[in-house]
């Protein structure tokens, strides 16, 4: 037997070395090319079943599926008006008045309560020159507040008790709202017009999205909208301090206006700021109610509008449309979620095990609350299951654990916006019973007895989530009407609500209490 030279053992030992890793290497890639071949097949084929459907699947379809769902009828004075909250005349004129100034924590008071102090500008003024200014400052506060020779008192020790206040002591007066809502009356009446056109039977929300670019998308429009809104809600918090029923009807009916204007757009950011509009509509109507200011006419042009808001609205579904379209193009190239100087493959399979998550989501049932929000947390947890399983699943799965939005959070939001139109449409319900019979109702049961322009309220109809009914009584000066805290149980508690100062949850809380006063004969 011939024996090995050195220079055979050496080139078997350097294909060992050096060739297995690289035949395993090539192996490697020819199965994943492989496996991302099959995925693309199959992608396609959910593409085009999904575009086949009237789905939108990346920029250019969903741009005509907004199209679908939008009118450009009303395009240009709305970006006319809100145009000018972008202004500096607009900017500067924010000062000190409450919803647009982020330093002012002091809202208009409710009827039959004092406005607070003024302290600003006159008296801020005053204390900031004391703080650094003592002499000055003394004169300054004489000046501003009115006050004679302060005697037995140096510059000294003036100085140092005049701190300038925090941002949360600040005052707000009845005098700054009426100006500010009297110099811009007129942006308030065109907005309130154009509002109350989207209540109008078929009308589409207003086009204002022009392109879409994936995750990149510009809304400009939607921080204006908010804008919009607060000076809608200004203007009916004034009128309900001046117990002005109609004005406070219209104020609603604007604001519930003003939030079908960006309805159409399918996007999830859209949708939300929709639901966070509402809710400022729902604000008045919960104090308009609770210190009595509606007349009954008003309550029941008002009815209508609550009680079609009921249920888990369609714009639940049309957020998750436009979210998986917006997401699509990432997955075709993920560099769009980095620098975007950095080439990164298509991930076929990555974008299928995102299909399946968003499809699963739009299956599940929106006719019973409880049900909505256990499967949403239960897919939660196939996709927690899925960024924590094996490594080739996680690998798989990259860009849909990051693209996937937090539907449990999400679809918490819209079954909020539908209890708490229940509870506005009780409460609504119970006022009216009120005023017709000069008693409270017994019990809600007894509201089925009632004829409200052709509408039959059944509390059955209006249950919360987790199961058990809105908690309901008649106290000595109110009468309450509550559920559950649906971020931590929603199920109905035997007692309203712990809303206590200090408890972190005092303030989710109060949204679940809903109380009216009682008129004193």
């Amino acid at each position: 037997m011939a024996k090995r030279t050195g220079l055979g053992c050496w080139f078997w030992g350097f294909s060992f070395v050096v060739g297995l890793p690289l035949l395993l290497l090539i192996l490697g890639a020819l199965v994943f090319m492989g496996r991302e071949r099959s995925a693309r097949r199959e992608l396609n084929s959910r593409l085009e079943q999904l575009a086949a459907a009237g789905m939108p699947i990346d920029d250019a379809t969903l741009l005509d599926f907004t199209d679908g769902l939008t009118s450009r009828e009303h395009t240009d004075a709305w970006l006319g008006v809100l145009k000018q909250f972008g202004s500096k005349e607009f900017k500067e004129a924010v000062g000190g008045v409450p919803l647009f100034d982020p330093q002012i924590h002091t809202e208009i008071p409710p009827p039959g309560e004092a406005w607070p102090v003024d302290k600003w500008p006159a008296e801020q003024i005053a204390i900031d020159a004391a703080a650094s200014a003592p002499a000055e400052a003394l004169e300054l506060a004489v000046s501003a507040e009115g006050m004679g020779a302060i005697d037995g008192v140096d510059e000294h020790q003036m100085g140092m008790e005049l701190q300038p206040l925090m941002p949360e002591e600040r005052g707000v007066d009845e005098q700054t709202v009426r100006k500010f809502l009297a110099r811009w009356s007129e942006l308030h009446d065109r907005i309130s017009q154009l509002s109350m056109k989207q209540l109008e039977p078929n009308a589409k929300g207003v086009r204002f999205i022009e392109q879409y670019d994936s995750v990149n998308t510009l809304l400009p429009q939607t921080q204006n909208m908010r804008e919009a809104a607060r000076l809608l809600s200004l203007h009916g918090q004034l009128a309900l301090y001046d117990r002005d029923s109609g004005q406070a009807r219209k104020s609603i009916e604007a604001l519930i206006g003003c939030s079908k204007t960006i309805s159409g757009e399918p996007i999830l950011v859209s949708q939300l700021v929709t639901t966070a509009i509402e809710s400022m509509s729902l604000e008045l109507l919960k104090t308009g109610l609770e210190h009595d200011v509606f007349e009954e006419a008003d309550l029941l042009a008002l009815l209508p509008q609550f009680r079609s808001a009921i249920q888990i609205c369609p714009e639940w579904k049309l957020a998750v449309q436009g979210e998986r379209a917006m997401a699509l193009p990432v997955f075709a190239n993920p560099g769009m979620v980095g620098s975007g100087n950095v080439r990164i493959p298509a991930r076929s399979r990555d974008t299928l095990h995102f299909l399946d998550h968003m499809q699963r989501i739009l299956a599940i049932p929106d006719d019973d609350f409880d049900r909505f929000l256990a499967e949403l947390k239960a897919e939660e947890e196939v996709m927690n299951d899925l960024a924590h399983g094996s490594l080739l699943t996680t690998f798989d799965s990259i860009l849909t654990s990051l693209m996937s939005p937090a539907s449990g959070a999400i679809g918490g939001v819209f079954v909020r916006r539908a209890v708490q139109n229940r509870m506005a449409v009780l409460c609504m319900a119970a006022r009216i019973y009120e005023k017709r019979n000069g008693k409270w109702p017994a019990s809600l049961d007894d509201l089925t007895t009632m004829q409200l322009g052709g509408m039959v309220i059944d509390p059955a109809e209006l249950m919360p989530a987790g199961g058990k009914p809105f908690g309901y009584k008649v106290e000595e000066e109110r009468v309450v009407l509550w559920g559950g805290n649906l971020r931590l149980d929603p199920v109905t508690p035997p007692e309203p609500l712990k809303v206590t100062e200090g408890d972190p949850n005092a303030e989710e809380n109060e949204i679940w209490i809903w109380t009216m006063r009682i008129r004193v004969k």
